[in-house]
């Protein structure tokens, strides 16, 4: 099978989805240490995997065991079930996951069906590369309550005034701010260009946004919430926005107990 990144989508509604290569772009992960940790957790948790090779083949399975000192991972297989004898004969295939709320994606190589002591395994290469995504219902997340998170630019239509408006919330889509009621209006389509996003004091990049959401005064601060999209996000400033959804949810998770 091809080492490229596979950039299909399955079409059995069964099947989870299977992110583009575009989308992949920000979430790619090569430390040994990580992917290793979060196969562990696969196989430690008994976590659902699904084999998936489009348009209409899906196989629900787990991960038995992880071996990166030999460069393998077996998961569990019925060698009687069609799909299995399939899945070998598939030109591509993609395993897909979902750990603590987060998706793990990644491409799977040199598939191969063992016996032995009454059971049966699918071999594969240990993955050199994974993708680790926010799951879609929990893209969006508000800042911590202790947190601050600002984002600095000039207003366009007079770009001597600085401005420094509240993030209300983040997404690797979009960011919402709050605009005070004493300063200009933004209308909707402008575009905010060389936007410098505080998120945190290990979190902060540099974004284009476009308005395209303006709504109710917020009661308590007294401004606006402007809904604005990410225009052309680039592949640093993703992942500085993945790293900050995922430490965010995690510290929240943690208050909570």
């Amino acid at each position: 099978m091809s080492s490229d990144s596979l950039s299909f989508q399955a079409d059995a509604p069964e099947a989870p989805l299977i992110e583009s290569a575009t989308a992949l772009a920000a979430h790619e992960l090569r430390s040994h240490v990580e992917i290793r940790a979060l196969m562990r957790q696969f196989v430690q948790g008994d976590v659902p995997i699904s084999l998936i090779s489009p348009p209409d083949l899906s196989y629900t399975t787990s991960l038995w065991a992880e071996d990166e000192g030999r460069q393998l991972l077996s998961f569990a297989a019925d060698g009687g079930d069609a799909r299995v004898r399939r899945l070998l004969a598939a030109p591509a295939l993609v395993a897909v996951g979902y750990i603590d709320n987060i998706k793990i994606q990644f491409d799977v190589q040199d598939l191969s069906l063992v016996s032995g002591l009454g059971s049966t395994a699918l071999n594969a290469r240990y993955p050199v590369r994974i993708y680790r995504l926010q799951r879609r219902d929990s893209y969006r997340v508000r800042p911590l309550s202790q947190a601050q998170p600002v984002a600095r630019l000039n207003h366009p239509a007079d770009p001597s005034l600085a401005l420094v408006l509240r993030v209300l919330d983040v997404s690797h889509t979009g960011v919402a701010l709050l605009l005070p009621a004493d300063l200009p209006a933004l209308p909707l389509g402008t575009v905010l260009g060389e936007v410098r996003l505080d998120l945190d004091a290990s979190h902060s990049t540099r974004l284009v946004l476009k308005v395209i959401r303006i709504g109710a005064v917020h009661a308590v601060q007294g401004g606006v919430r402007l809904g604005c999209e990410i225009v052309n996000l680039p592949l640093a400033s993703g992942r500085v926005l993945q790293r900050y959804l995922e430490q965010t949810q995690q510290r929240r998770r943690m208050l909570s107990l």
